[in-house]
């Protein structure tokens, strides 16, 4: 994927849920990782016009990326799946449904995690945490 393709997801599906869910896109904050084509110009454009606020944090600091934690539950419900999906296209669709799957207490516990952890990564001085 380059960062073409990842603006035309991000223009089909971040705007078409928040479409979906009566939300102005500069009533959210925007997280990602530091992955070229999050970072690259298209795309940081592209968020700049839409009024997307970013989450900044530390680009070697998984114990504060909260996504990371979403993804690892979506890999765990798509192993434990029989069978496994064949090939791309059935993997997309899976890692799709897999995602809307999501129990919304889960993810609102994660959010609810963020001050712990901040203080956690306080606490260590920056260090690792159990998170």
């Amino acid at each position: 994927m380059n960062a073409k393709q990842y603006v035309s997801i991000l223009e089909e599906s971040l705007i078409g849920t928040l479409k979906d869910y009566k939300t102005d896109p500069s009533d959210i904050i925007f997280q990602q990782d530091g992955d070229p084509k999050h970072t690259s110009g298209l795309a940081r454009n592209w968020l700049a016009s839409k009024h997307i606020d970013m989450a900044s944090h530390p680009a070697q600091s998984p114990d504060m990326s909260i996504i990371e934690h979403a993804w690892n539950e979506v890999d765990r419900q798509l192993r434990a799946r029989f069978p496994l999906p064949k090939n791309v296209e059935e993997l997309w669709e899976v890692l799709q449904e897999e995602w809307a799957s999501l129990d919304i207490g889960y993810i609102t516990s994660l959010y609810e995690s963020m001050p712990r952890r901040v203080a956690a990564v306080i606490e260590t001085k920056g260090g690792h945490t159990r998170y």
